[in-house]
C-alpha cells in the first residue's frame, strides 16, 4: 500500500497499522520496518527509515512523529517566506505589475484615500464612460498564474481575471492622473460643488451667470 495523493503521513501510518493488524503473521519488527516500503523514493523519511531501521511500532511511531513536526515547521517557514514576499511586492507594484503608491487605497465611491481626487460616479462607470478615449491607457495583462485567480472577478481595464473592474487600484490610480491633467473635469464631485458657489455668490451680487 501507498499514501494517497495528499494524505497526511500520521494518517497514512494509522491506515498502514491499522492494515496489518489484520495480516496474519505479520509481527511488529515486519510491520515496523515494511512501512517505508510504500514511501516515495526521494522522501526523508524513507531514507532515514532505510539508514536506521526501527525494531518496534513504538519507535516508528516515535520516528514519523518527529519527521512530520519538522516537515510542518519547514512548510509553514516556507510558507510564511512566500507570504512576506508577496506583501513585500504589493507594497512595490500594483496588480498589473506596475509600480503604485499607497495612495492606491481606495473606497468604491470613487473617491481616493487622499481626498485629493473625488469623482461624481464609482470609478467602474467612470471607466465606462471613458474607456474609448485616446487618453486612456489599458495596462497588459497581469502578472502570475490565471488558473489561481478568482476567474468569476473580471477587470474590465486589465481585461483579466482576479478582481472586478470597481475593486482596480491601478484603474483609480490611472483615473485620478487624468483628473489632474484635466481630461476628466466633469466627472469631478468638487467641480461641481465649486460650480454652484459661484453661481449662487453671482446671483446675490445681482450679476449673471451663463452656463
Amino acid at each position: 500500500m501507498k499514501p494517497n495523493n495528499g494524505e497526511e503521513i500520521s494518517d497514512y501510518l494509522s491506515r498502514y497499522l491499522e492494515v496489518c493488524a489484520e495480516v496474519e503473521g505479520c509481527d511488529e519488527r515486519t510491520t515496523a520496518t515494511s512501512f517505508k516500503i510504500g514511501l516515495y523514493d526521494g522522501c526523508k523519511l524513507k531514507e532515514s527509515l532505510t539508514l536506521y531501521e526501527p525494531n518496534t511500532i513504538a519507535t516508528l511511531q516515535d520516528r514519523v512523529r518527529r519527521y512530520a513536526k519538522v516537515n510542518v515547521t519547514k512548510d509553514e517557514r516556507t510558507a510564511s517566506q512566500r507570504k512576506e514576499e508577496r506583501e513585500s511586492q504589493n507594497g512595490r507594484f500594483g496588480q498589473d505589475g506596475i509600480r503604485v503608491s499607497g495612495r492606491a487605497e481606495h473606497n468604491r465611491s470613487g473617491r481616493s484615500s487622499d481626498n485629493s481626487v473625488e469623482f461624481n460616479m464609482p470609478i467602474h462607470k467612470n471607466f465606462y464612460e471613458v474607456r474609448d478615449q485616446p487618453f486612456l491607457v489599458r495596462p497588459p495583462k497581469m502578472l502570475g498564474n490565471p488558473n489561481r485567480r478568482d476567474k468569476k472577478r473580471y477587470c474590465a481595464f486589465h481585461r483579466d481575471v482576479g478582481h472586478t473592474t470597481e475593486e482596480c487600484n491601478n484603474l483609480l490610480e490611472h483615473l485620478e492622473e487624468l483628473a489632474r491633467q484635466g481630461k476628466l473635469v466633469k466627472y469631478l464631485k468638487n467641480i461641481g460643488t465649486e460650480n454652484n458657489k459661484s453661481r449662487d455668490s453671482a446671483m446675490k451680487s445681482g450679476g449673471t451667470w451663463s452656463l
